[in-house]
Formats: C-alpha cells, structure tokens, sequence
C-alpha cells in the first residue's frame, strides 16, 4: 500500500491505456504501483494478466484457471466467460493449479483489485517450453476476448543475472524493440539475459498491435542496483 500512495500522480491521469507491462518483484514495486496508476482511470471488465511459468509446472504451452484469488484487498473473481473458452484449447490451455506459487501471478493481483476493484481476471502463465506457433495460436485465441474495457497487464522482469554493465546494454536492446513495436524481434531476444519471458511481451506486442491498435510507451525503467543489490549479477 506505501508504494501505491508513494507514487500516486500530482495531477489527475488522463489516458487511454490498453495494456501495461510492469515487474513482478517486490523490490521494484513503486514501477509497479506506478504502471498501475498510468491505467487508473480507465474502466475495466477483464484484467488480462500475463506471466511466465516460473517454475514449469505446467504441462502445456499455456496455463489458466477458473478459480478466484483472495487478496489483502477482497476477493479477486476469475472471469470464467474468458478463461471457459481458454481451456477449451484443450492442447494450448492446461487447466492447472500451478498459480497456488506463481509469484509472476500473486504479486499482481493486489494491485489489480485494488485499483480496478469490479473487474474479473483472467490468469495465463506462459510456459518457457512453448514455441512461436503457440504463441501465434494464442493470440488467435485471445484476441477473441479483447476489446475497449480489457486491460492487458504484462507481468516481466527484464534483465537478469548480468553485471550492471550488460544488463543496461540488454535492456536497452528491449527498449528498441518495444519503441519499434516489433514482434518479430521479442523472438530473436535471449531469455532470461533479456527477460523473463518472451513469450509474454510476444503476445503483449502482438495484443496491442492488432486487436487494440495501440503501442508502447515507455514510462519508466530502472535495475535491481538501483534499490540497493549488487551490480554484480543485476
């Protein structure tokens, strides 16, 4: 909540915000708070939220589920008019419980209630085994269930392991390409050295590009050194 109030804009927030790509470590939770507060005030059914399968539980390309998470803030309702049609992909969905220590998922989720209290959720984790042609698939699928009151929330952290010195050249290789819009690109990237999941900021490019004819605006970026850590492996 101090991050939240921390860095809550002076002036009111006016725009037109279809998707947002924020960390999913606490550490960095003031660009969290801050994401979150660029789309705060927009009006939003279904929260969209994006995250790698940290720990590859899940046995297919994707993950969802139909449950609903309890937050510090209330309960969070899963959107099962989405995430129903999702597992209907029955080779591209799993229907799993992987999102019981998915922290890419579970540090979000208070943000989203939070700021969008009335908007049900649709939870994907994203498997580091899956492949172009299932990302291109998944797109086909959810762009099926985007429109003016979904908001696409991308759950990455960016650069990781690197001396300081790499990671900022890394990270600004991402940088190019989010400024250029260039799916094709996110491919060619090097996971984790770039970040965490590719196939989320595939699909986040390719969301916004297509199906919410929107692109990126970089509002702020910043590495682990800067809180603090070593600059050893960022």
């Amino acid at each position: 909540m101090e991050a939240i109030t921390r860095e809550q804009p002076r002036s009111a927030v006016n725009l037109s915000v279809t998707g947002i790509s924020v960390p999913h470590h606490l550490l960095a939770a003031d660009l969290i708070a801050r994401g979150f507060w660029a789309a705060s005030t927009g009006k939003y059914d279904r929260i969209v939220l994006l995250s790698p399968d940290h720990f590859n539980r899940s046995r297919l390309p994707l993950a969802t589920t139909r449950r609903n998470f309890r937050t510090v803030f209330g309960l969070l309702e899963n959107d099962l008019a989405a995430t129903d049609p999702l597992l209907e992909a029955g080779d591209l969905f799993e229907d799993s419980d992987l999102f019981e220590a998915e922290h890419g998922i579970s540090a979000l989720l208070p943000f989203v209630k939070h700021f969008f209290p009335s908007a049900k959720i649709v939870p994907i984790a994203i498997s580091s085994r899956s492949t172009r042609a299932d990302w291109d698939r998944a797109v086909t699928v959810l762009e099926k269930m985007i429109g003016p009151r979904v908001l696409v929330v991308q759950s990455t952290d960016y650069s990781h392991y690197r001396p300081l010195s790499v990671a900022v050249q890394r990270d600004q290789e991402t940088l190019n390409i989010i400024a250029a819009n260039d799916a094709d690109a996110v491919e060619r990237l090097i996971q984790v050295s770039h970040m965490d999941s590719k196939a989320a900021q595939y699909l986040q490019t390719r969301l916004q590009s297509g199906a919410l004819r929107s692109h990126g605006v970089v509002v702020a970026n910043r590495n682990s050194e800067a809180y603090g850590t070593s600059g050893l492996s960022t």
